[in-house]
Order: structure tokens, then sequence, then C-alpha cells
């Protein structure tokens, strides 16, 4: 039996190891296939140049299916696109991890859900040499294609980063569990439990107040700031999906004050590249490794940075460029985009891949001087200078920090 500590090591140990197991069978079916047109190519009549192109369209088609372009959501409140189990309605579902002591069980109280994920309200329970504790939990179920090495590397990734984070502004993931494989199955589910965070999203508290005040933004942003900070210069990570959908409120017991933690860790991405080596948003000259923009544009199109429609994932300022859209939002109540820019989020994906002339851009038209609404000039000029077009001219979180708006006096 596990000691108390114990057994969320072990967990964790466990999910790698299935999925170290999965990528075997990912490259060993590979190599088969490889293996067996190159023998059909060689018992052919084609000529050298033929013979290539034939070898090389195997390689591709062994890989087409690992593209991360389905990752690109407009809202949260999407419709899932793997039907089946997710979308099913029982009155319990269970998930056992015996080699784990953990049970995982939900009744289908469905808190949200993402292009390929749900998550409900549930209960964890883990059994230790103390006895069986319980947790209150949101259980999350992702279902996902996993017929590339490279996804299955990123996942192996992720579960790793998901242990790591420890963070007051962050939610915390107690477990993370694979099912036993089964033959060479492409789509497997990977199920998480995570702190239950009661207050409800950022975003649903948008929508009842319509906008906040300055002293309310600021707050938040102290929040979700303190959070980029932790993951950007502790971790090394960029979260690349920043939200409202993705802020989740919680009542700090110790103050009695709202706090705002950082959720939904599928979309992050390991740092590459310092600030110093940031691309222009005239013309990456980043290396992809061989992927093309679809298969490393991660995120939300409305709070995407340029590079991030572009295909560059790694860079922390992605998420600066997220936080000023978040800000504005928050502050005015509205996206700064066109409406059909909103409702055909792939424009904007598409206006920054096409346009390298810097005209292509949300707009700030509540901050114009005619605007009825008046705003800080503090708060103007942090969203500004979140929004810059070059990567580099964006500051730190570290920097924000120290931005005049956010050392005002609250209140």
């Amino acid at each position: 039996m596990k000691g108390d500590d114990e057994w969320r090591t072990l967990a964790f140990e466990a999910a790698v190891g299935r999925l170290c197991q999965l990528r075997h069978q990912r490259e060993s079916r590979i190599s088969a296939k490889c293996r067996a047109s190159w023998e059909d190519v060689r018992s052919s009549s084609l000529n050298p140049t033929d013979t290539e192109a034939a070898a090389l369209f195997v390689f591709d088609d062994a890989h087409e299916s690992g593209s991360l372009f389905a990752f690109v959501t407009s809202d949260d409140g999407s419709e899932s696109a793997l039907p089946g189990a997710l979308q099913a309605c029982h009155g319990l579902f269970e998930f056992v991890d015996q080699e784990n002591s953990v049970v995982l069980t939900h009744g289908y109280d469905l808190l949200g859900k993402g292009a390929h994920s749900n998550v409900y309200r549930g209960t964890l329970c883990v059994t230790t040499v103390s006895g069986v504790t319980r947790y209150d939990a949101a259980v999350k179920i992702n279902r996902l294609n996993m017929s590339s090495v490279a996804e299955v590397d990123r996942w192996m990734r992720l579960v790793q980063l998901w242990r790591s984070v420890k963070h007051p502004c962050l939610t915390y993931c107690y477990y993370v569990g694979l099912p036993p494989m089964e033959g060479d199955e492409e789509v497997i589910s990977i199920y998480g439990a995570y702190e239950m965070m009661l207050g409800g999203t950022l975003d649903a508290s948008l929508k009842r107040e319509e906008r906040f005040s300055e002293d309310v933004v600021r707050v938040i942003l102290l929040d979700v700031l303190q959070a980029l900070y932790y993951l950007h210069d502790e971790l090394g990570v960029v979260h690349n999906d920043v939200k409202p959908q993705n802020i989740l409120l919680v009542m700090d017991e110790a103050t009695r004050q709202v706090r705002h933690k950082l959720a939904d860790f599928d979309l992050m991405c390991p740092i590459t590249f310092s600030s110093s080596e940031m691309v222009l948003s005239t013309g990456p000259i980043l290396d992809r490794g061989g992927c093309d923009a679809d298969e490393l544009t991660y995120g939300t199109p409305p709070y995407m940075s340029p590079e991030s429609c572009r295909g560059f994932p790694f860079l922390p300022k992605n998420d600066i460029w997220s936080v000023g859209i978040l800000t504005y939002q928050l502050s005015t109540g509205r996206l700064p985009w066109s409406p059909l820019e909103l409702c055909v989020p792939s424009m904007i994906l598409h206006g920054y891949r096409q346009d390298s002339s810097n005209l292509f851009g949300p707009s700030l038209e509540e901050f114009e001087k005619d605007f009825c609404h008046v705003y800080s000039e503090e708060l103007k000029d942090l969203v500004r200078i979140c929004l810059a077009d070059e990567a580099s001219r964006r500051p730190t979180a570290a920097a924000l920090l120290q931005h005049p708006f956010l050392r005002s006096s609250v209140g």
C-alpha cells in the first residue's frame, strides 16, 4: 500500500510509462509500414525519382494525423469533435486504477467542455497506509487521437509538467491516469483530477457584470500575472490559452477575498527561445522543427498573438499578448475584433499569416478620446504595450507586475 505522498508521484510515473509504451507501439507501426512500402517500391518499375517520392509519401502519411490544428477553438462551449463515450450519459462513471489504489468517479454533472475533453464534478478516492482519502475534484476526460509519435511525445511532456505545477494562482492536478493499453489503439482517454473551484469561471462572471471596474481588473491581473511569472520564469513553459474561460474563481479562506486561478494546461509548451531571440511580427525566422504552421497552432484565435497564429507556440510573449486582449475585454466588456472575425475565428489566423504590414490586428476603439467611457492612461498603456506588434517590445510577466497600473492602490 502506498504512503500518503507517494501515491501521486507513482500515479504520474505510471501515466508517463503508459505513454512510453504507446510511443513504442507507434514507432513500431510506422517502421513496419515504411518497410512494407519500401518493399513494394523496390519490386515495382518506378524510376529513382518516383521511388523517392513514394518513400516521402509513406512518411507523410504516417505523420499527417499528428496535426494539432483541431486544438484551435473559438469557444469552450464548442461541441466535442469526438462523440461517443464523452457524450454518453449514464448514472455513474468510474475509473479504477488498481495499481495506484485510486478510484475516480463522477455522475455526469458537466462543468465544462472543450474540443476534445469534458470536465465533470466528481470524486477522487485514494487508499494509502493512513486509510481512504476522498477529494472533491473536477474530473477531466481528454479523448485524444494518438496516431503520431509527435503527439504522444507532447502528452508525455504535458503529464510531467502537470506534476510540477504548484502555485496558489494555478489549479492543482491531484492525479492523471490512463487505462491499460489494449492492442494498437489510436484514440485513447486520459483521466485527470483537479482541485474543485466552486466560484465558476471569470467568463461567467464577466457575462453577469458586463464589464469590470479598474480596481477589479487590477486584482484579476495580479493573480494571472503571478501565475504566468511562475510558468515562464520557474517552469519554463508557455500557457498558450489565457482567456476568461480558463480563469477560475475561488474564495481565499484566509483573506475572505476572491482569488483567480489559471486553469487548463493542455496547450502548454516548453520555452525554447529567450526574449532576445523573439520574432518580429513582420516575418518569423524561427525553426518549427519541420512542422507547418497548422501543426503548431495552439490556442483560441481571438486571444492568440501574431506569432502564435503563425505557428510559434514556444514564446512567452504569446501569453503577454493574451493578457492585453484579456485586459481590454474585462475593462470594456467586448473583444477588440469585428463581429465577423469573432464569428469566423479562422479569419484572425489567416489575417496574421497573410499580412506582414502590421496593418492587421485588434481595434482598441473604446480607448479613443471621443468614446463615452473614460479609462485611465495607466490601463490603456498596459493594454497597448501587451499588444505591441513586435514580440520583443512586449514586457515580460515580471515587468508587467511592476507596471504603474498594477502598482496603484486598490480602492
